[in-house]
């Protein structure tokens, strides 16, 4: 007879916290860009680009970042949990009421305790640790990242080894269910303030060395119930916490443009799917230029489901079943870059059906 076993929804919601604490897709399958073998006609074929017509719902939390912040440890294997805070000069009570946090794997700073905290003369907070940088004005929500990997590295990196991160994440208060969605807009104004190559060309491998700005909202399968057949492997509705990185990728110092993608990522044992940039950026990007955004993706997580599964992954894992309650967003920086970006704002909502 075959054994079987169950899981219940009840108890699945938890999976959230577990499954977000590497805190970010760090693509460990190649120090390449993700391969992009996906048809690239999808983007004109599917209308995405609509504004909105009936009622928005956010689902960010804090997101004039009032509440500070606080900072995970420099391994991903340390999990979610907070290390240090950053509270505006004790203003804020963010080691209680902190929904946003800083991913900041790998590197030679640890923001969590080394850092600096000034003022700013527009009434905002800047904070630095070696070559890790951010500056946050709570009354705006104008929010900058930085990082100088010059002072994070004591070498070219190397294939192989850990690169450094500067990553603004948050877990919803509430994760949202795909298929009762009319509309899911991922919405952003940004400006890269500047982008140096600290290398020589000698140096340089533009297969294993660049400057990513990425945005990942994480898709997971939480079926009511899914049962377990040990003869064929295979979970009935999927394995219950899969998920997809899904990827909305704002600059790459090495592309003109990031072109649609999947990847498997080794970091995390999930597949990323990515959409190409040009679909709603205007491409390339320059320092110095505003980039003001919004977007449907919800067409293109049925595409990102079915692109992964043609590849093996996600098994039986049905649409219906997936929820979304994680983002992250920042720097992922594998070579000797010195960048840095500033957001008026950023938004996930979605409209109901």
């Amino acid at each position: 007879m075959k054994r079987q076993k169950q899981f219940i929804f009840s108890v699945l919601l938890t999976c959230w916290t577990a499954f977000a604490a590497f805190g970010g897709a760090a693509c460990e399958s190649g120090d390449a860009s993700p391969s992009s073998d996906v048809s690239d006609s999808g983007g004109s074929e599917i209308s995405s680009s609509a504004e909105p017509e009936t009622e928005e719902i956010s689902v960010l939390s804090d997101r004039n970042y009032e509440n500070g912040f606080g900072i995970m440890g420099m391994d991903s294997s340390e999990g979610r949990k907070n290390f240090g805070y950053f509270d505006y000069g004790g203003s804020a009570a963010a080691e209680s009421d902190s929904v946003w946090q800083i991913g900041q794997w790998a590197g030679k700073s640890n923001f969590a305790t080394e850092y600096v905290e000034t003022r700013t003369q527009d009434g905002g907070w800047d904070y630095v640790a070696g070559g890790k940088h951010l500056r946050v004005n709570p009354e705006t929500g104008v929010l900058t990242l930085g990082l100088d990997a010059s002072k994070e590295y004591d070498h070219p990196r190397l294939s192989g080894e850990n690169w450094v991160h500067n990553l603004l994440e948050q877990n919803f208060a509430q994760p949202v269910k795909v298929e009762d969605c009319a509309h899911i807009y991922v919405k952003m104004k940004f400006t890269v303030d500047f982008c140096e190559r600290l290398m020589t060309n000698e140096e340089f491998n533009p297969n294993l060395h660049r400057a990513q700005l990425l945005w990942y909202i994480s898709f997971q399968n939480l079926p009511e119930n899914s049962v377990y057949d040990e003869e064929t492997g295979e979970w009935s509705e999927g394995r219950v916490g899969d998920y997809l990185w899904f990827g909305v990728p704002l600059y790459d110092s090495n592309l003109l443009r990031q072109e649609e993608s999947c990847a498997f990522d080794n970091g995390t044992g999930q597949y990323i799917y990515g959409l190409d940039n040009g679909w709603y950026l205007n491409v390339p990007i320059e320092p110095g230029d505003v980039n003001e955004f919004t977007f449907d993706v919800l067409p293109y997580v049925r595409r990102g489901v079915e692109t992964i599964q043609s590849r093996g992954g996600l098994v039986n894992v049905k649409y219906e079943n997936l929820y979304f309650g994680y983002m992250n967003m920042g720097f992922e920086v594998p070579g000797t870059f010195n960048i840095q970006a500033t957001f008026e704002y950023l938004d996930i909502t979605y409209v109901k059906k």
